[in-house]
């Protein structure tokens, strides 16, 4: 007994969880523009891609540092015999975007042992500039422009993960709320037809009808609960899945505020294609790839010329000579420096593929226009579709409605039978059922038009087709 007292008292302070008993799930209200923001900012894959995002803009950053002012100290010990030299100074070197490397270096020595104390004080200046293969911004500047394009990339994508995920938010709030309808349909249509038993039972008893009359009501009242739980399970899952979506805890239950149908201004054709053009991301990382591929080709033939390199020197010494030290006061020298590889199969098979890569970005962007012609057009008709649709489901929707309040009426009266009532209980609850299927389609159709415009978030100018290529 004192077993069963202490598993019992264990159960209490486990909760209502462990006792079995249905807990309720914390409940949030939100809106559909609400949830969209909820959603942009809490999302967790979103949040995996911004962290790729900033690893991008960090490789800017590497790239960009080779071009900035480097200074270095210089520190050094010599010794040779008994003298011992030591030394220490500055170094400061600046690579420009065409090339020129220039450096300045100051060195103080000094030297010890064998009679006094020597002193001396260097400066060296250096410019390098290479010529033909490596002159110029286009080679040079190459690592950041291709870091830039890969973080306006990684921009582009995760806008249009942006998109994508506002897109999947609207059509789960959709389908929430069309479930949420749709448990209310079928609780009313299953409290009907327990109505329909009670009464066909009655009639039976008078002799008013039969028990297979009897029989088909209590079946259609069991898979009208059957539906009516098969309903809410769904509807379970969906709410945990749109939680999810919105960065939430998966219990968490969002009371949805109904949508106000979404009525766009549909353009022409011509102008619909024009607005995707203009703004959809992928066709203009489309046309970066193009011009990054345009730019490879012309940096692979300059790999065909000869790397000549021009270095001058100047470097001016003041004081004692010392021990590995440069002993003119006044030291100057030019030079040239070739590089040339007489067999150039490599850096022709380089240039080719250069020029495959440009023909293949040329064919994707004609592919992805073609694509967004396509989703242009069809999803006008299917806008155009759902809209016409919506129209017919809801006079069907009223017509149905109306034929199941007469035979329900006409039965109770006697004037009716109970097959005519359970076919009405049928239509109507498909025409319902189809009438929401039509109001979620609509709803969606406008957004999704959106989407494939390029319309649906706002999206930085500078990532748009536009300014793809400058």
């Amino acid at each position: 007994m004192s077993r069963i007292k202490g598993i019992v008292a264990v159960l209490i302070l486990a909760g209502p969880a462990a006792l079995g008993i249905p807990q309720e799930r914390p409940t949030e209200a939100v809106d559909l523009s609400g949830a969209i923001r909820m959603a942009l900012a809490r999302n967790r894959d979103l949040a995996r891609s911004a962290f790729g995002m900033s690893i991008n803009a960090l490789d800017v950053i590497r790239a960009e540092s080779a071009f900035r002012l480097d200074v270095r100290p210089e520190l050094y010990l010599n010794s040779e015999g008994s003298r011992t030299a030591t030394g220490g100074g500055l170094s400061v070197s600046q690579k420009l975007p065409w090339g020129t490397q220039a450096s300045v270096e100051g060195i103080l020595a000094g030297s010890s042992g064998d009679g006094s104390p020597l002193r001396q004080k260097v400066l060296q200046v250096e410019i390098s500039q290479p010529l033909f293969r490596n002159f110029g911004a286009l080679v040079q500047r190459e690592p950041v422009v291709q870091a830039r394009q890969n973080y306006r990339a990684a921009l582009r994508t995760l806008e249009m993960e942006k998109s994508a995920l506002a897109l999947r938010v609207i059509e789960s709030y959709e389908s929430i709320l069309q479930l949420g309808r749709r448990v209310l349909v079928e609780q009313a249509s299953a409290d009907r037809m327990e109505k329909l038993v009670r009464l066909t039972r009655a009639k039976e008893v008078l002799g008013r009808t039969t028990r297979v009359d009897t029989l088909r009501a209590e079946l259609l009242r069991g898979q009208a609960q059957f539906r009516l739980e098969t309903i809410r399970e769904t509807l379970s899952f969906e709410q945990r899945d749109f939680a999810e979506l919105l960065g939430a805890d998966p219990d968490t239950v969002f009371d949805l505020k109904p949508t106000v149908l979404l009525e766009v201004n549909v353009p022409p054709l011509e102008e619909s294609l024009k607005m995707a053009l203009r703004n959809r991301l992928d066709y203009a990382q489309a046309l970066q790839d193009g011009a990054d591929a345009a730019r490879g080709i012309r940096i692979a033939g300059r790999k065909l010329l000869p790397g000549l390199n021009l270095v001058a020197r100047k470097s001016w010494t003041e004081g004692d000579a010392l021990v590995s030290v440069a002993t003119s006061n006044d030291h100057w020298a030019v030079g040239l420096s070739l590089d040339m590889n007489v067999n150039l199969k490599e850096e022709r098979a380089a240039l080719e593929q250069a020029r495959l890569y440009g023909s293949s970005a040329d064919l994707a962007t004609g592919i992805v226009e073609l694509s967004i012609a396509r989703e242009v057009n069809q999803q006008r008709a299917a806008y155009r579709r759902a809209r016409a649709a919506l129209g017919i489901s809801e006079r069907n929707k009223d017509l149905a409605a109306s034929r199941q309040k007469l035979a329900q009426r006409l039965f109770e009266l006697g004037r009716g039978d109970q097959f005519s009532v359970t076919d009405a209980e049928e239509t109507f609850l498909e025409a319902e059922n189809q009438w929401l299927s039509a109001r979620a389609e609509a709803s969606l159709a406008g957004f999704r038009l959106l989407y494939v415009l390029g319309t649906l978030v706002e999206t930085p100018d500078d990532l748009k087709p536009r300014s793809a290529s400058e």
